[in-house]
């Protein structure tokens, strides 16, 4: 009431308490709005699915640490650039008419002291295939299987024969040419 009887009485201070009410409105209704939109564009799902990915990125690249020899895996890579039948890194049971793949590029790259990652580039690739080729190498890596026993698989070993498949996560598909 005392408020009231100021702003009756001088309308410089009817003013400026209006324009204090109107900002306070303006940043309400704008809060109001941005609460809305942010629901409306799933944003917040958008940044728990963000956050779900890193983690398991984090989770797929804590898996892979420990005593791993990339030189020798980058050797048994090498290897997959001279052959062209990828049975062995196939999907048991996969319904595909052939198992020819043209492998142009299969290296591990460095990124930092401890960090590496897997580039595979090829014409085509058969279900599951990069999953156990990465499977296999860090078993070569972890010397679980020698550079000889590799080329076996590459050579005519069965699925059975190859690694484990690595968790999907972690491995993304980078670029398609045509």
């Amino acid at each position: 009431e005392v408020m009231l009887k100021h702003m009756r009485a001088d309308e410089a201070v009817r003013i400026k308490y209006d324009s204090k009410y109107a900002q306070s409105s303006n940043y309400w209704k704008n809060s109001i709005g941005m609460n809305k939109c942010i629901d409306s564009i799933g944003l917040i799902r958008q940044k728990a699915d963000y956050e779900e990915r890193v983690r398991r990125f984090q989770t797929f690249t804590n898996y892979l640490k420990g005593k791993l020899d990339f030189d020798l895996m980058n050797q048994a890579a090498a290897q997959l650039l001279t052959v062209d039948d990828f049975k062995a890194f196939c999907k048991a049971g996969a319904d595909v008419k052939t198992t020819l793949c043209d492998v142009t590029t299969a290296q591990w790259v460095k990124t930092g002291e401890s960090s590496y990652y897997f580039e595979i580039a090829a014409n085509r690739f058969l279900r599951n295939m990069v999953r156990a080729v990465v499977g296999t190498l860090v078993d070569v890596g972890r010397k679980r299987i020698s550079l000889e026993q590799f080329d076996r698989i590459l050579q005519g070993g069965t699925r059975s024969d190859a690694g484990e498949s690595m968790p999907a996560n972690g491995l993304f598909l980078w670029q398609v040419d045509y």
